[in-house]
């Protein structure tokens, strides 16, 4: 059995490891009610949340994808990430039923929404849309 050290410290195995718990830097976790409300409602800038869950297959399959269309935004939009597990009030207020659920927001208020683990194209033009109409505004 391998080390975690000896894992960590091998070329491609601890290159695997380290970038698979590394934290992202075009995202945020919203731990509670009053972080969601700063960071999302009273941001000056478009924010995409993703409603997700840590035992949820889809929604850990579509997070890198989500977090390359951010990244290629090059900052006119943020991603925040919401666990429902712990921030059920934030899913029960926003409708969210099934998960992944990605809700893009304008001056606080829903633009849009995508449900279920959509392709790159299809989340790219919806922040695409997002930010062309928060630039018009």
């Amino acid at each position: 059995m391998l080390s975690v050290r000896r894992l960590l410290s091998s070329r491609t195995c601890g290159a695997a490891v380290r970038s698979l718990h590394a934290t992202s830097s075009v995202r945020k976790d919203i731990l509670t009610v009053e972080e969601f409300e700063s960071s999302v409602i009273k941001s000056t800038k478009p924010v995409v949340v993703d409603f997700h869950a840590p035992w949820c297959m889809p929604c850990k399959q579509f997070a890198p994808v989500l977090e390359s269309v951010i990244s290629e935004t090059e900052g006119e939009a943020e991603l925040v990430k919401v666990d429902i597990d712990e921030l059920g009030e934030l899913a029960i207020e926003h409708n969210v039923s099934s998960i992944p659920n990605v809700v893009l927001f304008s001056n606080g208020k829903e633009f849009s929404r995508t449900i279920g683990a959509v392709s790159k194209e299809n989340i790219s033009a919806a922040i695409e849309k997002l930010i062309n109409s928060h630039k018009s505004q």
